[in-house]
């Protein structure tokens, strides 16, 4: 239990990192953070000039804002080249959007059902052979909560004894190890890690796939060897921010006492998760200076 309670606290609430770069920086403090909507638009557009491209990720996480706030042209606009460029699917929303009810049976429904056909028809001429591994990538996260869950109830049974419950673990880590196994594949296969800029909209993120195996100490150092050339192309090419290596290195000081990025600060561990009140070694120094140089963090 204390290691799930060190997982959300550290890989889901943000603070500042040692290292950052200047995309990153922006991110975290104009977009990342709670702010009114007009000044999250206008930032996000902000980081699509600076990065010279389209931000995918996150303008669709906007569109529930744009519909709160009834900027309708705008809602309009993203999800049609969200539809038509990056894949956004019908069939992967949760029925919870906010704007759900509008556009599948609402005042928006008429104008959808025709863009949607018509946009959904050209990404599919352009990119027919991704439809089975977008599937796949939309399945993740829903195969881990329910494997998750139910190894989690599994623990609570009354008279469970120390080996029982080991066994338990060991079986959700081989679990948790195979769904990244199709993520891999995925990735191999496509020579790149699936963002949304290199690959399609995954709407119902593979996050907690990624977390969960840097979380089982059995899996953290394999799953790393696997996917860290990945991350660090997608990295280069900002397709991702930095948050995965900064997790990478919260979960490296849980299982090792060390970090390898130098990302983290013993004052951003809350105290009942400290080894001592000593900064956090990095591992190799030498390798961390290396790559600070080429991120581009300071």
């Amino acid at each position: 239990m204390k290691n799930i309670l060190f997982t959300l606290i550290l890989c889901f609430i943000c603070f500042y990192s040692v290292s950052q770069n200047k995309r990153d920086v922006f991110i975290h403090d104009s977009i990342s953070s709670k702010i009114e909507y007009a000044i999250l638009k206008k930032n996000v557009l902000k980081l699509e000039r600076q990065s010279g491209g389209y931000e995918p990720d996150f303008k669709y996480r906007l569109l529930n804002n744009s519909f709160s706030h009834n900027d309708i042209p705008f809602l309009k606009k993203e999800l049609s080249l969200l539809v038509e460029k990056y894949g956004f699917n019908v069939a992967y929303m949760s029925g919870e959007e906010k704007f759900y009810d509008a556009i599948m049976k609402g005042d928006l429904s008429k104008w959808f059902k025709k863009m949607y056909l018509k946009c959904h028809t050209k990404w599919l001429k352009n990119n027919f052979e991704k439809q089975i591994d977008l599937r796949k990538l939309n399945e993740l996260a829903m195969k881990d909560q329910l494997v998750n869950s139910y190894a989690a109830n599994v623990s609570e049974i009354p008279g469970l004894d120390s080996i029982q419950k080991e066994k338990n673990m060991k079986l959700l880590s081989d679990y948790f190890y195979k769904n990244a196994g199709t993520l891999y594949h995925i990735t191999q296969k496509h020579q790149n890690l699936p963002t949304a800029k290199s690959f399609a909209l995954v709407q119902k993120g593979f996050g907690i796939v990624e977390i969960h195996n840097l979380q089982a100490k059995a899996n953290y150092d394999n799953y790393w060897t696997l996917f860290y050339p990945y991350y660090k192309k997608a990295y280069l090419k900002d397709e991702i921010d930095y948050m995965i290596f900064r997790n990478y290195d919260n979960l490296s000081y849980l299982h090792y006492g060390y970090q390898v990025f130098g990302l983290i600060s013993i004052k951003n561990i809350p105290e009942y998760y400290r080894k001592n009140n000593e900064e956090i070694p990095v591992k190799d120094p030498d390798f961390a200076k290396k790559i600070k140089s080429e991120f581009k963090w300071y």
